[in-house]
């Protein structure tokens, strides 16, 4: 019985006087590696799952306040707060990076949005050195915070983004209606950790 033998160390286009690395190299590339792909969708679960987690953990009325204004630690515009879902937001951008470091950064060309981003940073920088401000720092963090949201979102699978609209929309739903409770009350429920007992802010306080 004839059988067809090949050497996987030595292959053919080696007697071509080819490097046998490149030819592996090129088929690995042709064909689309293994471990980069298997890397890929590792990443992208991890995305998708902490995307889940800044979403459900939205409705906990808890904060932790890192920085306050003389005088404004009860003002939510003079001062800098954490929530726990700013924890899981940290770790999505974080992660976010890492993949995109890996990928390299893509060549794009210009558009009316890309001009109008730019132009904006550029508005925000002279600002911030205007009046710096924690204020300032805290605002930009979330701004990338959303721009990386809207990529990760925008990179998922139908089926995956359908998931995460099922716990986008179900933590809305919840803060909606507990919202319209608190409404209909008056005051809170002081039902740790989602709601605490207190006043209602006036509509247009400077407080709401």
């Amino acid at each position: 019985m004839n059988t067809w033998m090949t050497d996987v160390r030595h292959p053919p286009t080696a007697a071509l006087g080819a490097d046998p690395t490149s030819v592996l190299r090129s088929q690995d590339d042709l064909h689309g590696r293994p471990a980069s792909k298997e890397r890929s969708v590792a990443h992208g679960q991890l995305t998708e799952r902490l995307l889940w987690l800044t979403a459900a953990l939205i409705p906990l009325a808890v904060g932790w306040v890192v920085w306050a204004a003389p005088g404004g630690s009860g003002d939510f515009n003079q001062r800098v707060t954490l929530a726990p879902f700013d924890l899981a937001l940290g770790g999505l951008v974080v992660v976010w990076a890492g993949g995109r470091l890996r990928e390299g950064v893509p060549r794009r060309t210009w558009s009316a949005g890309l001009l109008l981003a730019v132009a904006f940073t550029l508005v925000y920088v002279v600002s911030f050195a205007a009046h710096p401000s924690w204020r300032g720092v805290e605002y930009a963090v979330r701004l990338l915070a959303g721009v990386v949201v809207v990529d990760v979102v925008r990179r998922m699978q139908r089926d995956n983004l359908r998931r995460t609209s099922v716990v986008l929309v179900g933590a809305g739903v919840f803060e909606s209606l507990l919202a319209v409770a608190q409404s209909i009350n008056g005051r809170g429920f002081s039902l740790y950790p989602f709601d605490y007992d207190s006043p209602l802010y006036a509509f247009g306080d400077a407080h709401a």
